[in-house]
């Protein structure tokens, strides 16, 4: 969006931000509905609107509809990153430089398979892990409800891909 240079219309536009969020929300449709619904998105808008977006749809056909199967996470339990981001971020302050040297880094990594060890004691011997955000927990709740909403042929996938994207590429 910033590269296309389609920062300002995405942020005053509702149409132009709401068709870039339901691409973006594509990553969690079943995959066999992917092609269908990015064929339909923008069918609501201006053809202005259409034409300031086209660099966008354009990107998006020939770069990530080729391989669906390797960005989709329908099917994921795990449908975020956080977890990785949070082992970098602790191992990084370990560090605590940009650039270690050699035996800062042996030590830092020595320090982090004994904190491993220690966590893995923990599960086993059945401590729980950290609970996550009341804000989370209810995202996921809705979404796990959309997703048996959708299972039970109570919505369409265009339904389910539009009550999805208001999850996505929200303010934190």
């Amino acid at each position: 969006v910033q590269t296309l240079g389609l920062s300002s219309d995405y942020t005053d536009n509702i149409m132009i931000r709401s068709v870039t969020r339901q691409m973006m929300t594509l990553t969690l449709v079943p995959e066999q509905y992917v092609p269908s619904l990015f064929a339909n998105l923008g069918q609501e808008i201006s053809d202005s609107e259409r034409d300031e977006l086209a660099g966008l749809f354009k990107y998006f056909n020939d770069y990530w509809m080729r391989r669906i199967s390797v960005w989709n996470v329908f099917d994921v339990l795990e449908k975020t990153n956080n977890f990785s981001k949070g082992y970098n971020n602790r191992f990084k302050r370990r560090l605590q430089k940009t650039h270690p040297n050699i035996w800062l880094f042996i030590n830092s990594i020595r320090k982090e398979v004994s904190t491993v060890h220690d966590l893995i004691t923990q599960v086993n011997t059945g401590m729980q892990p950290r609970t996550k955000r009341l804000k989370s927990r209810i995202a996921e709740q809705r979404i796990t409800e959309l997703y048996n909403r959708f299972n039970n042929n109570q919505i369409t996938p265009h339904d389910l891909l539009r009550e999805l994207s208001s999850f996505v590429a929200n303010e934190k």
